[in-house]
C-alpha cells in the first residue's frame, strides 16, 4: 500500500501458518515469490507452511520489492534486514495497531489461504487472537475452501463474520438472475469479496458489479466488497453502482475519484 494521507477504512490481509502453528501474514503460494527463500533454505518453492516462524524470521521478505527499475532492499542478510522486511505474526499486527490506539478505528477483511487439514486450527487460532484483543466484530474472515467456510459455519457461528464462498457468490449471483425472493432464508455469510479487475483485456466477473446486483445483495443485508480495484475507471463505476468496500493498492487514488 502507498503513503498517503488518504482515509483507509479497511485492512485486507492474507494468513498462512507456520510449521509451529503461527499465523503470520503472507499473500503468494510459495516464500520464493517475494523474498530470498531459494538461496537460504537451498530449495526452490518453498511454502510457509514447511517452516517454523523462527526460521521464516531469518528471510528478507523485501528481497524482490521493486520500486521504478530498482530493487532497494535486495541483498540485505542476517542482522541488516529491518524487522519491517521480516515476516509479521498476525498477533503483532494487531498488537501493533492496538498500542497506537487505532485498532477499533479498523474494519479487517482476512482470507484464511488454507484447506484441511490446516484450516480448523487456522480458524480456532484466528478467532483466539480476535476474541482476546475484543475485535471479533470488527473482522470478516474469508477463504476459497468450502471446508474452511463450513467449519466456521458448524463451530464459530454468531461468533465470526464471513464471507461468501465461490460457490456461495454464483449461487446469490443466480438468485438474483432468476429475481429469486430470499426472504426468510437462511444466508449464513455477512458480505461478498468478488473480484473486479482486468487481466490480459479479460474482464473479470464484470457482471458482479452491476447497480443491480450490489442492490439484491443490500436488500438481504449484505455487503459488496471488491478487489483489487486500481483504475480510476474500475473505482468510480463501482462507486455509482453502490459498493460497500473497495480493495485498492492505491488508497490515494480511490481517495481522488470518490473524495476529491
Amino acid at each position: 500500500m502507498e503513503n498517503s494521507e488518504a482515509p483507509i477504512d479497511m485492512f485486507e490481509i492474507d494468513i498462512q501458518i507456520t510449521l509451529d502453528g503461527e499465523l503470520v501474514l503472507y499473500h503468494s503460494l510459495f516464500l520464493d515469490e517475494n523474498s530470498n527463500a531459494a538461496e537460504h533454505f537451498g530449495a526452490s518453492n518453498i511454502p510457509v507452511f514447511s517452516k517454523t516462524y523462527a526460521e521464516l524470521q531469518r528471510l528478507n521478505m523485501g528481497e524482490f520489492f521493486r520500486s521504478g527499475n530498482a530493487y532497494p532492499y535486495q541483498g540485505l542478510r542476517g542482522e541488516d534486514i529491518p524487522d519491517d522486511l521480516r515476516l509479521l505474526k498476525l498477533s503483532d499486527f494487531f498488537d501493533y495497531l492496538i498500542a497506537q490506539g487505532v485498532a477499533e478505528d479498523y474494519l479487517y477483511s482476512i482470507e484464511i489461504k488454507y484447506p484441511f487439514p490446516w484450516g480448523p486450527s487456522m480458524v480456532n487460532n484466528l478467532y483466539t487472537i480476535l476474541n482476546d484483543r475484543g475485535l471479533t466484530g470488527r473482522a470478516v474472515i474469508g477463504s476459497y475452501w468450502a471446508d474452511v467456510t463450513n467449519y466456521i459455519d458448524k463451530y464459530y457461528a454468531g461468533k465470526l463474520h464471513r464471507f461468501a464462498s465461490i460457490m456461495e457468490c454464483l449461487e446469490l449471483y443466480r438468485s438474483y438472475y432468476c429475481n429469486e425472493d430470499l426472504t426468510g432464508k437462511d444466508i449464513p455469510y455477512t458480505a461478498l469479496s468478488l473480484p473486479y479487475y482486468e487481466d490480459d483485456g479479460y474482464f473479470l466477473a464484470a457482471k458482479s458489479g452491476e447497480a443491480g446486483f450490489i442492490n439484491y445483495m443490500h436488500q438481504y443485508g449484505l455487503s459488496a466488497c471488491y478487489w483489487t480495484v486500481n483504475s480510476s475507471g474500475d473505482i468510480a463505476a463501482l462507486t455509482a453502482a453502490g459498493a460497500d468496500v473497495l480493495m485498492t493498492d492505491y488508497p490515494a487514488n480511490v481517495f481522488s475519484v470518490i473524495g476529491g
